[in-house]
């Protein structure tokens, strides 16, 4: 779950950072289309979110098990 957290924060890094780098994967997302106005390039938008999903997909898919049986366990059911 903090891995989760920690990739999707918004705030704080667009506080802190003034620099080009050291974005997370949202702040990223949205400062790409704060170029144009009128001229949004959605598909570019929607590669870039695309790849922004894949490694907490990845991370999620390799500890599934685990997370699942630790809600189970929290729940009470065998």
């Amino acid at each position: 779950m903090s891995f989760l957290f920690s990739w999707n924060q918004f705030l704080w890094p667009l506080v802190i950072t003034s620099a080009q780098e050291g974005f997370t994967a949202p702040l990223g997302l949205s400062m790409l289309g704060m170029g144009s106005t009128f001229n949004t390039d959605y598909s570019v938008w929607m590669a870039a979110a695309t790849l922004a999903v894949i490694p907490p997909l990845v991370f999620f898919l390799i500890f599934e098990r685990p997370y699942l049986r630790g809600l189970e366990a929290m729940a009470g059911i065998k």
